[in-house]
């Protein structure tokens, strides 16, 4: 059947209906797994390794200006590019890779790039494939909005090419070029710093390290830029060696993080790790959805000085509000069918013996009011009686009139409720027995107690017993729809007997 389109073997051979879905999930897998860079309409990489099928030409650029769209922090601005190896790149980001790839091809190295400035719409695809995983590898990508290749900072480049990673990782920087995600190889930013020229004219920021930097949100360090909106920590290796004496981390020239005050991380860095839903502790994305508690040692200091656990820069959990987990450690338990107390799974109907799931502060409120504490809530104890033992109210016996029965005292509503409180002072029912007309006593008790809850299914009624199947008077248990046809086949069949015997 070789040549057939599968439309013409639909027709002549139509598939049984249990065949329909499978036939619908291999097209839509099918539609996910195309060319990320013919859907990118032509923009190669997506956040993924580039092979090495780019000419080994020189890099070409096109200094022709066109104006688009970028985002920086999900903010929109005004950015200009230029076509540089036919892919569209920020104009002195263009000037910048320029001039350090005229300088690579001195040494035999012919960089190129593969992915430059991105559209929102480009970098929603790459985003919805790191999501989904059904497409470009499911590789990492930052929410659309957020992504430096849409501030016009970030270029991807054929480092898969003979001796071009190696030679970036050696004279990148010198260029102001720098690998700012440890996980890939192709992915590298500009912030300013360089030598500064290039084929477009603008210039670049290079000459004044301070004056130029500053241009972008950064210091100057060593003659490059580095900290704040920039890679790097923005921190020589004096400031660096000093701040560590103290046991803290250094953060744009000032000691940061660690022991110290602030969370040791650049304004770079708390952006790129905010794309990702994370804070930033000691330079490293922590806390929110990614590992660790997103507290310094300072922080988490601070807070066991009241009791308390650290969660995100804040004392959360143990005597402090709040269960002192992370968002990441809330989504781990709760695949296990736990609650998460103070950075541990606990509680739940998954985690066992694992904890009550309650933070200290939990337990010691409840306790107050003679309560025991389970998945944040008060429980037990005075809180809540077992199902079914509605308390006593405190009428007093009233006497019914007629037949066999009399009327008791004013009660609660048994089984059928939760609650702790019985009726206020209810009058003595006549029991439905020889005298229905029989009437009851008044009472004059005060209601005590909170009303109950409706019985849980399955929960015995007053009058009826959870072990036999003898029923309340005027209670129906609920029958299923197949009980309901089952009893009216069995009506059916009876009828045609009688009218069987009938006619006999």
């Amino acid at each position: 059947m070789a040549g057939v389109p599968i439309s013409e073997v639909l027709v002549k051979r139509p598939l049984p209906l249990v065949a329909l879905p499978l036939l619908l999930l291999l097209l839509l897998c099918s539609s996910c797994t195309g060319d990320p860079a013919a859907e990118l309409g032509g923009h190669g990489d997506c956040e993924g390794e580039v092979a090495a099928t780019v000419s080994q030409g020189l890099s070409t650029i096109n200094c022709s200006e066109s104006t688009a769209t970028g985002y920086q922090n999900g903010n929109p601005f005004t950015i200009t590019v230029v076509k540089v190896d036919g892919k569209p790149v920020e104009k002195a980001t263009a000037n910048a890779y320029y001039v350090m790839a005229q300088a690579a091809a001195a040494a035999g190295v012919h960089i190129q790039v593969i992915s430059g400035f991105r559209t929102m719409s480009e970098q929603q695809y790459l985003y919805n494939c790191y999501q989904c995983g059904c497409c470009n590898n499911g590789n990492l990508a930052a929410k659309p909005g957020y992504s430096n290749h849409q501030s016009g900072h970030a270029l991807d480049l054929n480092t898969s090419s003979g001796g071009v990673l190696n030679w970036l990782n050696n004279n990148g920087a010198k260029y102001g070029f720098k690998r700012t995600v440890p996980s890939e190889a192709w992915h590298w930013e500009w912030w300013g710093g360089g030598p500064g020229g290039g084929p477009c004219g603008g210039g670049s920021a290079g000459g004044n390290c301070v004056e130029n930097c500053g241009k972008f949100g950064c210091g100057c360090v060593n003659g490059e830029c580095s900290g704040g909106f920039c890679p790097g920590t923005g921190c020589s290796a004096t400031q660096t060696s000093n701040c560590a004496a103290y046991g803290c981390g250094c953060e744009t020239g000032k000691c940061s993080g660690g022991f110290c005050e602030g969370t040791g991380c650049t304004a770079k860095q708390t952006n790129d790790c905010a794309a990702y839903g994370c804070g930033c502790v000691d330079g490293k994305c922590s806390g929110g959805f990614c590992e660790g508690t997103g507290c310094t040692a300072k922080q988490t200091n601070d807070c066991a000085a009241f009791g308390c656990n650290c969660v995100d820069g804040k004392c959360n959990g143990g005597f402090c509000e709040g269960t002192g987990c992370t968002a990441k450690e809330v989504t781990d338990c709760g695949k296990f069918g736990c609650g998460c107390v103070d950075h541990q799974c606990s509680g739940g109907i998954g985690c066992g013996s694992k904890g009550n799931g309650c933070t200290a502060k939990e337990i010691t409120d409840c306790g107050k009011f003679g309560c025991d504490c389970y998945d944040h809530q008060c429980t037990g104890g005075a809180c809540s009686p077992p199902s079914g033992s509605g308390g006593a109210g405190s009428g007093s016996a009233g006497s019914g009139s007629g037949g066999a029965s009399s009327g008791g005292a004013g009660s609660g509503s048994g089984g059928a409720s939760s609650g702790s409180g019985g009726a206020s002072g209810a009058a003595g029912a006549g029991a439905a027995g020889a005298d229905p007309t029989g009437s009851g006593g008044g009472g004059a008790g005060a209601t005590s107690g909170a009303p109950g809850k409706a019985p849980a299914r399955g929960a015995a009624l007053p009058g009826e017993d959870s072990g036999c199947a003898c029923r309340a008077s005027g209670t129906s248990r609920a029958r299923s729809p197949w009980a309901l046809a089952a009893l009216a086949l069995a009506w059916s069949l009876r009828r045609r007997r009688r009218a069987a015997h009938s006619v006999g």
